[in-house]
């Protein structure tokens, strides 16, 4: 490979691996968001059927985590 294509390839990299990063670190701020909404919707057996599917459909925003996956448990 030559030193252009070398240098081409390692800029795109380093931008998906910044993508990357970023997009964990928004995952964990939504677990921090989300897990006690969950806590309580789970605590108090609520029925609120919008509630549930606004909450439902926020966490599968996120889907590609384990931790907010977990959440949808």
């Amino acid at each position: 490979m030559n030193p252009k294509m070398r240098k081409i390839k390692s800029a795109l990299l380093d931008s998906f691996r910044e993508f990357a990063l970023e997009r964990q670190r928004l995952a964990r701020q939504a677990e921090m968001i989300y897990a006690p909404e969950v806590d309580t919707v789970v605590r108090e057996r609520s029925k609120d059927s919008k509630r549930i599917e606004r909450l439902l459909d926020s966490i599968l925003d996120f889907c590609f985590d384990s931790g907010m996956l977990l959440l949808d448990k």
